[in-house]
């Protein structure tokens, strides 16, 4: 989530930062705390699980926040990892 917090400049943890490996078609999802605050992490899982575009599912997400009272700015950036196992045979 970003935003969720106020930090200053100086802030020993102002930029937190991760590793992790992403799995084949999976779904990075990046939010402002106007769509955690208003559905349910179930939620936001049954609207990504769906067979919908990166497109719609980030409306869908939107549309959900503003339906439930909308109070914030609802920002939500979704990327698709995909990738193609390959594998090589020696002789």
């Amino acid at each position: 989530m970003i935003g969720s917090e106020y930090h200053t400049v100086d802030d020993s943890d102002f930029i937190e930062a991760n590793q992790f490996r992403l799995l084949p078609n999976s779904i990075f999802m990046l939010c402002s705390d106007g769509l955690t605050d208003l559905i349910t992490s179930h939620q936001i899982a049954s609207i990504l699980e769906r067979d919908l575009t990166l497109d719609e599912k980030v409306q869908t997400l939107v549309n959900s926040a503003n339906e439930a009272g909308g109070k914030d700015n609802t920002t939500v950036v979704l990327v698709q990892y995909n990738t193609k196992v390959t594998s090589k045979n020696s002789l």
